[in-house]
């Protein structure tokens, strides 16, 4: 399917050198004057996804102070339609699985991607994605996602706070995935982001 374009993000933009303002521009550079924008966070519960809207509100309008954005919060029951109208669609993080088997159950949203920005930050990448990597301990391995872009994918990497309590597994765990990354599905784009990095495949 065409999109109009897709950004992938290792999630908190914020800690970007410039705060998130480059990837802010990136998001709305191509759309229309006034952007509608739809954050999907089913991978959090509703308080922190609540949260989690605002705080993206709040960087826009600090980065972007000029632009005309509307946003609008997904609802599992009328998805595809809020897709239809959308400009933007925001795959928020949050727990992989779970957003995962929310977006499983809902029938329709991505067939009307079409010409859409895409956005995936972190578990939202993860999705899009053929294939991602998933922790399990300090064991990594490669799971399928939705398979809408061709990529396997790895957000947060190189991130230590999975291993504030053990910092000596840190470096044999990005090793590890470094290895899966370069030695599996070879035919695929290879996507690995930090924190507060952002790539436009």
């Amino acid at each position: 399917m065409d999109y109009k374009k897709v950004i992938f993000s290792g999630g908190f933009a914020s800690k970007a050198e410039d705060g998130g303002a480059a990837f802010c521009n990136e998001i709305i550079e191509d759309g229309p004057s006034r952007i509608r924008i739809l954050e999907c966070i089913f991978g959090m519960s509703a308080d922190l996804g609540l949260g989690a809207m605002e705080k993206d509100i709040a960087l826009f309008k600090k980065k972007l102070p000029k632009a005309e954005l509307e946003f609008e919060m997904a609802r599992k029951d009328v998805f595809a339609e809020q897709i239809r109208k959308a400009d933007v669609i925001h795959f928020r993080g949050g727990n992989t699985d779970l957003l995962y088997e929310a977006l499983s159950q809902i029938e329709g949203w991505q067939s009307v991607l079409k010409n859409k920005i895409l956005v995936g930050a972190s578990a939202g990448a993860y999705i899009l994605s053929d294939f991602y990597i998933k922790r399990t301990g300090i064991i990594p391995s490669l799971e399928k996602g939705f398979g809408l872009i061709s990529a396997k994918t790895v957000a947060h990497y190189r991130s230590g706070y999975a291993f504030k309590d053990n910092p000596e597994d840190f470096e044999p765990y990005w090793d590890r995935v470094d290895q899966l990354m370069a030695t599996t599905r070879e035919d695929l784009l290879s996507v690995k982001l930090r924190e507060g990095e952002y790539k436009v495949l």
